[in-house]
């Protein structure tokens, strides 16, 4: 699916596939108290920005918030960005209004309420 994307070029992190590695949101890890080089987000985020991606792409509500709240604290706001799938097919498309007329993919909420 997201081959199709004009444009974009996937890269796989570190332990990807059958060596996934979870940005620990889903067993409890938003209320774990670990230190910040190890939080699985922050090691999430950190693979993919050696691995050269300027977005990581996720399906999980989970990781949308572990992965967000890693490039925050990590201050790397400015090297990645964290996106749902459905965001980025959304935006490779052209939409047209009801008369007609392309109008850029503006997001009417944010990011993580449309995950609710």
């Amino acid at each position: 699916m997201l081959g199709s994307i004009p444009g974009l070029k996937l890269v796989e992190m570190e332990n990807h596939r059958k060596r996934s590695l979870c940005c620990g949101g889903g067993g409890g890890g938003p209320w774990k108290e670990y230190p910040p080089e190890q939080r699985f987000g922050a090691v999430r985020v950190r693979q993919a920005v050696e691995a050269g991606a300027d977005v990581i792409a996720t399906a999980c509500p989970y990781c949308i918030r572990m992965l967000n709240e890693a490039v925050a604290e990590l201050n790397i706001g400015n090297k990645i960005k964290v996106q749902d799938i459905s965001e980025l097919l959304l935006t490779s498309v052209d939409i047209p209004d009801a008369a007609g007329n392309i109008q850029p993919y503006i997001p009417s909420l944010e990011q993580e309420d449309c995950h609710v």
